[in-house]
């Protein structure tokens, strides 16, 4: 036996003992441990599976157990485990066909019986569970499985007594007394009726809203129709944060009893809707079976004659808001909270429209109200932690991302919360720790993979080599099934086929940010000027938010379609309908990414380009768009596309149409450094070559301008580090953020030389600097991260101001303060940054260049 192969079966028992001991937690990491130093086999996914299930994550369990049977079927615990991981999703059905797989191989397995038994006797079907049961009814006396069995049968067939006569008495394990409360709780709503037995009951909302949906089949199965209505929606008054147990009613009964489940939902809708419970009826059917729009139309129908039924408002409002109308959302949530004032969803919906709206003020108080009313509304305190995030106010965000508890739903998106917070306040290891923690516990979260991976390229101390493995290693997980990478030479072909197509190129571009952001004052200098006759431009937005550049972009393109609000399947099906020649990704592992979607490939070739400074891993991504100062030879290494390296710079940048005239001549004050970057760029090295400059030039001043500066403790973190490198807190001033762009770009005026950050440079904030007569010095790196400073000033012209280590910088920077004194202009006007037509013949000359011989 090998050393590894010891290590990993260690790792195998000690990863069964947790299990064993119920450490869940410690088991799925160990679990997962084995996995990557052995490889997958089937006993260790199951285990891993089971372990997922028990732990609340019955998807991801799910994943794992469907793996585990793809490599060996005739396992029945992994059959029986994953019925309990579809049990869990709602798929009752698929649960079932799981459970008689799992008997198929072991018909003397008990406890996969018993479970049938319990399904068929729930959904009605009482003489094929006493056949499952029949088997065992021997040792009902002695073994309590087996007894809650039989009063779960006699239960569906509303024979309370004799149910209750069955419950084993005594000292119980921890499942088998849960059922037995469940049972109990049965039996007190079919005998004294719905509403105090729900009001009372301590039961979990979850096991609860179960309890009443069996209660409602067995209610039903007795010709009880009024009786299992009540119960539906007494929980949904009396416990309105439940889940809907309607919803398993008709999912039972639409299997064996459809004649039943027409009756309950006429009868449900009747006393829900009253006289719109025909439209509500059909906006619910419809929206049940994916009609968006015409449920969108119906529900309309049904809340403008009865604003006051807030369920329908909620979920018409919801709609809305998801398909982008988020305006015409606020009007119907409002209305219907004139008449529920204290219905924490509608409170939550208008939250999440007047976000979408911009109205972050009215945004806060709608949020905070919906979580007043309903303390475990944890998707209402996310939404408003990112809100909080985003105006700086990152202490409050954090506080509050901390809140939501880690069984929660949105546990992922409260730490991915916190991530943003730590870096945005100077605490990057904490980001990536939390990150970790994250991934860890959600392994198959795209967005979480993605986010780790962004932030990783902030901080130092992580080589160039191992941050490439990273981006390989997570889009594997993040795109499990994406599409193997194709060959130089077969991207090389591929390229070629499009780029002599007889005909104009379907020049496709995929983004988030096709409005008023930095991929803008790039992407519209290249729309403008690329040759029509030759390149047809369908852009793909897949981000909500739209103003005046979404307006100047899209009228620079062919076609656009507004993506945004559809999963990745269907913007993969939409994409490849409009039949793209060659698909631009704009924003690698940037926020709202569609990566998963291009992972499996929707355009003969795929290129990704300026958003992101880093390879995406994602082996369906053919090309990456770089220059020979970005990624200088040998930088291929780093990558796993094929590097597209243009002759000149790989950027051509458009300065803001509202952005004022530089200044013409400095004010008599002292030498002014400044940094108007993203705070999460700012490292020990950064904060380094800024105290060198000032060092260099004694009587100075640094101005840090940051949206993060609205929280207190952020700007004593900073002040605190440069202190720390002996610079007097007296000489640094901070800026929070300003209203708008014009006021941002008007602070130019007030510095004379601008520093760049390290490992990730600037790129926006060093063109805009340029381009209002302010020169910037940049430390290079050795990757792109970190070199895009050095080709942006060497394109400007200014290679002098390039340094290479941290005493060079303060150098650099107390050269250009000598020369602070000449009049202001444009850095970038006569340089090739600022010529479109030049830019955009060498990248199709790139183009082309690569799909020719090599």
């Amino acid at each position: 036996m090998s050393e590894e192969d010891h290590d990993s079966e260690e790792l195998f028992e000690a990863a069964v003992a947790a299990h064993q001991s119920g450490r869940l937690e410690s088991a799925e990491q160990l679990y997962r441990q084995v996995i990557d130093a052995a490889g997958e086999d089937a006993v260790t996914l199951e285990l891993l599976g089971a372990v997922l299930v028990a732990l609340g994550r019955a998807a991801e369990g799910m994943r794992s157990l469907d793996r585990s049977l793809s490599l060996d079927d005739s396992s029945p615990t992994a059959w029986l485990q994953r019925a309990e991981a579809r049990m869990a999703l709602g798929d009752r059905e698929g649960a079932e066909s799981d459970l008689r797989a799992c008997l198929a191989i072991d018909p003397d397995l008990q406890s996969a019986a018993l479970r049938l038994a319990m399904l068929c006797a729930e959904s009605g079907r009482h003489s094929e569970a006493g056949r499952w049961l029949d088997p065992w009814r021997s040792s009902l006396a002695e073994d309590p499985a087996v007894a809650i069995a039989e009063a779960r049968l006699r239960l569906a067939r509303c024979d309370s007594e004799a149910a209750m006569s069955c419950l084993p008495e005594g000292t119980l394990d921890e499942a088998s007394a849960a059922h037995a409360a469940a049972i109990r709780f049965e039996i007190e709503l079919l005998r004294r009726g719905a509403s105090p037995t729900i009001a009372d009951s301590p039961l979990p909302d979850a096991v609860l809203s179960q309890c009443v949906a069996r209660s409602a089949v067995a209610l039903l199965g007795a010709g009880r129709l009024p009786e299992a209505v009540t119960a539906c929606i007494s929980l949904r008054q009396t416990r309105p944060q439940a889940p809907d147990p309607a919803a398993g009613v008709m999912s039972v009964l639409s299997l064996h009893s459809p004649e039943l489940s027409d009756a309950f939902r006429q009868a449900l809708a009747m006393r829900l809707f009253g006289d719109v419970a025909e439209q509500a009826t059909s906006g619910l059917q419809a929206l049940a079976a994916g009609d968006i729009e015409q449920a969108i139309s119906r529900l309309g129908d049904a809340v403008a004659a009865r604003p006051d039924l807030a369920d329908l408002s909620r979920i018409l409002a919801s709609l809305l808001i998801d398909s982008g109308r988020a305006g015409a959302a606020i009007p119907i949530a409002s209305a219907s909270l004139e008449h529920s004032p204290n219905d924490a969803g509608l409170h939550h919906e208008l939250g999440r429209a007047m976000i979408a709206c911009h109205r972050l003020a009215e945004a806060e108080a709608a949020l905070r109200q919906a979580i007043s009313t309903q303390p475990d509304r944890h998707g209402a305190k996310v939404e408003l932690a990112s809100l909080l995030s985003k105006q700086g106010r990152l202490e409050e965000s954090l506080d509050l991302a901390r809140t939501v508890p880690a069984e929660s739903l949105f546990d992922a998106s409260a730490r991915s919360c916190a991530a943003d917070c730590l870096a945005a306040s100077l605490r990057q290891s904490d980001s990536i720790e939390t990150l970790l923690g994250a991934v860890s516990r959600y392994p198959e979260h795209a967005v979480l993979q993605s986010q780790l991976l962004y932030m990783q390229n902030f901080p130092e101390g992580i080589s160039d080599a191992d941050l490439a493995s990273e981006h390989r290693h997570r889009a594997s997980l993040m795109a499990p099934l994406g599409e193997p990478p194709r060959s130089s030479a077969e991207r090389r072909s591929a390229l070629a086929e499009v780029m002599g197509l007889g005909r104009r190129i379907r020049l496709g571009i995929l983004s988030p940010d096709l409005r008023r952001h930095s991929v803008w004052y790039f992407l519209e200098p290249l729309l403008e000027t690329l040759d029509r006759d030759r390149f047809e431009v369908i852009s793909f937005s897949t981000g909500a938010l739209a103003d005046e550049a979404t307006a100047r972009i899209r009228r620079l393109s062919d076609e656009w379609h507004q993506v945004d609000s559809i999963d990745d399947q269907a913007l993969m099906d939409h994409i490849r309908r409009t039949r793209i020649d060659l698909l631009f990704e704009l924003s690698g592992h940037t926020n709202q990414n569609r990566l998963c979607a291009i992972a499996h490939r929707v355009a003969p070739v795929q290129i990704t380009y300026l958003g992101y400074p880093n390879t995406t891993g994602i082996g369906a991504m053919d090309f990456r768009v770089v220059d020979h100062i970005t990624d200088p030879a040998g930088a291929e290494s780093l990558a796993t596309e094929t590097l597209l390296r243009t002759s000149r710079c790989f950027l051509c940048f458009m300065p803001d149409p509202t952005a004022p005239s530089p200044m013409l001549r400095r004010p008599r004050r002292p030498i002014t450094f400044g940094c108007f970057n993203n705070l999460a760029k700012v490292t020990r090295t950064t904060l380094e070559t800024w105290a060198a400059a000032l060092m260099e030039v004694p009587d100075s001043r640094l101005l840090v301008k940051s949206r993060s500066f609205h929280d207190q403790s952020t700007a004593h973190r900073l002040i605190s580090c440069l202190s720390d490198l002996g610079i007097d807190p007296a000489r640094v001033r901070l800026l929070d953020r300003t209203p708008d762009t014009r006021g941002h770009l008007a602070l130019y005026d007030e510095i004379d030389v601008a520093l760049d950050t390290y490992p990730y440079n600037g790129t926006t904030t060093t063109c805009e600097a340029l381009s209002m007569g302010v020169p910037v010095v940049t430390l290079a790196g050795t990757s792109h991260r970190a070199r895009v400073g050095a080709s942006l000033l060497h394109w400007a012209g200014m290679p002098e101001m390039v340094a290479t280590d941290v005493a060079g910088f303060g150098a650099i920077a107390a050269l250009a303060a000598e020369r602070a004194d000449r009049p202001r202009s444009d850095l970038l006007a006569d340089s090739s940054l600022r010529r479109p037509e030049l830019f955009v013949a060498d990248l199709v000359q790139t183009l082309e260049s690569a799909s020719g011989p090599q």
